[in-house]
């Protein structure tokens, strides 16, 4: 029994009344694909759009109660924009 296994048949594991989470090793190319997404994460982050990473790496934005798939960085930035347009021009007053 590998020690994933035995994890998720204990459900949660605490060490010192704390959750303890483990995670399966990521080979370094998916790590990579993964790191790619970090820039349009930090901007998606300060729009206040809810995100997150599915394995292996894709990224998972929900905006509007409308949730998309994503596989690569270039097509977030287009996402993106898209919002950007949408949203009204602030004015300097």
């Amino acid at each position: 029994m590998t020690v994933l296994t035995a994890v998720r048949a204990k459900k949660q594991l605490l060490y010192k009344d704390r959750p303890v989470r483990f995670y399966p090793d990521l080979a370094a190319g998916i790590h990579k694909k993964q790191k790619e997404f970090d820039a349009v994460s930090q901007k998606l982050r300060t729009m206040g759009i809810r995100y997150g990473m599915l394995l292996p790496a894709k990224l998972l934005v929900t905006h509007k109660d409308k949730t998309q798939t994503f596989e690569n960085p270039v097509d977030v930035e287009a996402f993106i924009r898209r919002i950007e347009e949408e949203m009204p021009a602030r004015t300097g007053l």
